[in-house]
């Protein structure tokens, strides 16, 4: 099986690797007049890339002249990826070949605890994937969304008492993952990643500029502007969360008050002490109720929905947005759409907004793109702007 350690594939090897992975199968004719070479020239490449299995005669095709063609397609040698969402409460893992097939998916609960105990957890999980997978050829990279600020850079060497928590954490994954030597890992904030994933296959893929609105447990902003992922100077943007709140006459904001506000633990001790019945524990089992009839449920959806409504008008008053996709256990709810529309009208504002097309899995979705891209990338090189400039990626 061919070996990260290889020397780097000729410039037409690349091209034309490139345009298989894109097409999916194609034939040798088709090759030649996409990439605008001869037909020996491709025909060398594709040698060159059938000898390192990264593409695979999958078929033929008869011609318009009556001729056979062989159809080729991705082949085992180019790998898989894996993401993954390491999140409060879960941890969810896929395994997808750098073919766009779907090799494992899986969600684990995990308890709320302490960081190095649920980095223990999502080790042992990808080693176990990591194990189970290895009849697909090599694994090419690890993208990891945490929901934490991630910096451009991650340095591991720091000792812990110098060490930033987001190094911390970073260290204790990628020495319980285990992963083989070399395998890079991605570390980047889960709500950007659930970003990409809405602006590449979800709600927002028609859309150059938009902002995704995580309204969960927390709260987070992913940008998008122009196509691409912003991520701010230091990794921060899209932090939400430190917005001054409340901001009043004679009151002084809090750090991470709006979040405390706005996070489902605050919104569903209010609906539990307005009396819903019976007491919701999830956010799911608040909408079910208020859709259900409960009075008290609805009033608590339907204040909740308008302040939504004003953090999306602040958001489109910065940003200009074009679209806000709502996502996370609370903004998923389509209920929440009519009082966040009301509350924008109130304010002058008229960005559309929408709900998730991804739900849950959008973080994870997103972390199998950009994992896939920058191995994508690392091998064709030049393959296309990278989905996130300056990525925080450590060596296992």
């Amino acid at each position: 099986m061919p070996t990260r350690a290889e020397a780097p594939l000729p410039d037409t090897a690349k091209a034309v690797l490139a345009k298989v992975v894109d097409r999916g199968q194609v034939t040798r004719p088709q090759l030649t007049a996409d990439v605008g070479l001869s037909h020996p020239t491709v025909g060398t490449a594709l040698a060159e890339l059938e000898r390192r299995e990264f593409v695979a005669r999958v078929g033929t095709t008869q011609g318009a002249l009556g001729r056979a063609a062989t159809v080729y397609g991705p082949g085992p040698g180019l790998g898989w990826v894996l993401g993954v969402d390491l999140g409060t409460t879960h941890v969810d893992v896929l395994a997808r070949s750098l073919a766009g097939d779907d090799l494992k998916r899986e969600r684990h609960a995990v308890r709320r605890g302490r960081a190095q105990d649920v980095a223990a957890h999502a080790g042992d999980i990808v080693r176990a994937i990591t194990e189970g997978l290895a009849a697909y050829g090599p694994l090419r990279a690890v993208a990891v969304a945490v929901g934490r600020i991630i910096p451009p850079g991650l340095d591991l060497s720091p000792a812990d008492r110098t060490a930033r928590p987001i190094e911390r954490l970073a260290r204790d994954l990628v020495t319980a993952m285990r992963l083989p030597d070399g395998v890079p890992v991605i570390f980047e904030n889960n709500v950007n990643c659930a970003a990409l994933a809405e602006s590449h296959q979800g709600a927002a893929r028609d859309t150059g500029d938009f902002a995704y609105l995580q309204i969960g447990v927390r709260i987070g902003l992913g940008i998008v502007m122009g196509g691409r992922l912003l991520r701010g100077a230091t990794g921060a943007g899209g932090e939400v969360s430190f917005l001054p709140f409340p901001w009043a006459p004679g009151v002084h904001p809090k750090r991470e008050a709006l979040e405390r506000h706005l996070g489902s633990d605050a919104l569903l001790d209010r609906a539990r002490r307005a009396g819903v019945v019976p007491p919701p524990e999830t956010a799911q089992q608040l909408f079910e109720a208020a859709a259900a009839g409960d009075a008290a449920a609805q009033a608590q959806v339907a204040d909740h929905a308008g302040e939504v409504g004003r953090l999306v008008a602040a958001v489109a008053a910065i940003l200009d947005p074009g679209l806000v996709v709502l996502g996370g256990g609370v903004g998923k709810n389509p209920q929440l759409l009519p009082g966040v529309g009301a509350a924008l009208r109130d304010l002058g504002q008229e960005t559309a907004v929408t709900v998730t097309e991804l739900g849950d899995d959008a973080t994870l979705e997103g972390a199998a793109l950009l994992t896939g891209d920058y191995a994508l990338g690392s091998i064709l090189g030049g393959y296309h702007p990278p989905l996130v400039e300056r990525p925080s990626v450590v060596t296992a």
